[in-house]
């Protein structure tokens, strides 16, 4: 699913908010008792995060409007949020998936499970468990296919697979993505960083978190200046000058003078 961020306020004055017809309904047990979004408030579960994404936001919209009205003027503790506002609502959807773009290597779910060390171009270092997002049980009883709260499963939890946890398979120990994965096999000339990784889906639960994704960043940023320094492209990294990003990586991009940093000086 996918997120909207939105923040509301206490203030020391009262104030009112409207009522809308065209926001989606709440009543005295659906209500979320809220002062802004959290990670689990998700939607989409059943539409197209790409070719959907305006009609996921504007139901965003609908929820987000339609809690805050019922909350100010219909809830039993409507006193509670007389003084509060709704300050921040975000016009840009947050997607935890989109569009995964095919590399030289494919990342399954078994590469994390059994944390495979059987490639030589491991070059970004991940922790993050197989994070699986689904619709609340309690939130489909009232908003069938409509969900907007989410709940989690890991693979190492005990809502997980039993399986693994009997084998000991705990994939917040590090495992690697392979260069493979961080530029295209059919586009000669591009790199990918991000929720566009070459992954299966299933292996983006666990790709998709910030650190690793900048972390991609970094390994491409290096990628792209050897290629310059080079006269190549991306696939040549791996093909021909492996070494070479490996040692520069090692190198780094230090906190100072980032700007005046080229890791090729530093081969």
């Amino acid at each position: 699913g996918a997120t909207v961020k939105w923040q509301a306020q206490q203030t020391d004055t009262l104030s009112s908010f409207p009522t809308l017809p065209w926001a989606v309904k709440f009543t005295e047990r659906t209500c979320q008792k809220v002062m802004g979004f959290v990670w689990y408030w998700e939607t989409g579960f059943y539409k197209n995060q790409i070719t959907d994404a305006e009609q996921i936001r504007d139901y965003w919209f609908r929820v987000i409007y339609g809690n805050w009205s019922y909350l100010k003027n219909n809830a039993s503790f409507k006193s509670e949020y007389a003084k509060s506002v709704l300050n921040n609502v975000s016009f840009i959807l947050g997607k935890r998936e989109s569009r995964r773009l095919m590399g030289d290597y494919i990342l399954t779910q078994r590469d994390i499970l059994e944390q495979n060390t059987g490639y030589t171009d491991g070059t970004v270092v991940a922790t993050y468990s197989i994070d699986q997002h689904f619709p609340h049980p309690e939130n489909s009883v009232y908003f069938p296919r409509e969900e907007f709260l989410s709940v989690q499963k890991h693979n190492d939890n005990p809502i997980g697979k039993v399986e693994n946890m009997i084998a000991g398979k705990n994939v917040n120990k590090p495992y690697l993505i392979p260069f493979r994965c961080l530029y295209s096999r059919n586009i000669s000339n591009m790199f990918m960083a991000g929720r566009n990784i070459s992954v299966t889906r299933i292996a983006l639960a666990s790709t998709r978190v910030q650190g690793t994704i900048g972390m991609m960043g970094e390994v491409v940023a290096i990628g792209a200046l050897l290629c310059k320094e080079k006269k190549c492209q991306p696939k040549d990294i791996y093909e021909q000058y492996l070494p070479e990003l490996k040692k520069a990586l090692i190198k780094g991009i230090p906190s100072k003078n980032r700007r005046d940093f080229n890791p090729v000086d530093h081969l």
